[in-house]
């Protein structure tokens, strides 16, 4: 398997700008032969949307984006991040820091969900974003098993921390 780690620089809610980079970079990686094309967090969004995901059309615009770009991609995998919503309810919705490849942002299989959200320093993903509930799944790319870790959810392992900041281990379930 070949992947590609494609740093793009983000801005907070330019939906179509984001969308173009994440486009052209993954049109790119895919000429040069790669199976995978890995993203920053939040890149469709935006980091941090901070209240921005408290609105409605947002998480909304955040969802149609990764679709449009799911349609528009070619056979390479793309894994998104993402604001997303996991509900269309009335009312608040719980709004998840989510992973989606090219397959599952075209709504074919399920997201993945960070599980573990920074609240200290100059992070306050617990104020706006809820935890995965179960931990990440293992993704099929080229014939292998992958497993898409968000932010924290790879950091929290138990061999390295003394006292370890979240209950749980993503990557260890």
């Amino acid at each position: 398997m070949k992947i590609a780690v494609a740093q793009i620089d983000t801005t907070v809610g330019d939906f179509a700008g984001n969308s173009r980079k994440i486009l052209e970079l993954g049109r790119r990686a895919e000429t040069r032969g790669r199976d995978l094309v890995l993203f920053p967090e939040l890149a469709v969004c935006g980091y941090p949307p901070r209240d921005l995901v408290e609105r409605r059309a947002f998480i909304a615009e955040s969802e149609r984006a990764a679709a449009r770009i799911a349609r528009a991609t070619g056979r390479g995998a793309l894994a998104l991040r993402l604001a997303a919503s996991a509900t269309r309810a009335p009312g608040p919705a719980p709004v998840f820091n989510a992973a989606r490849s090219r397959r599952a942002a075209a709504g074919s299989s399920p997201r993945t969900a960070s599980d573990c959200c920074p609240t200290y320093d100059v992070f306050d993903e617990g104020r706006y974003i809820e935890p995965g509930r179960p931990p990440a799944r293992a993704a099929a790319v080229a014939a292998q098993r992958i497993g898409v870790t968000i932010c924290e959810d790879i950091w929290n392992d138990k061999t390295f921390w003394k006292h370890p900041l979240y209950p749980t281990d993503p990557v260890g379930t």
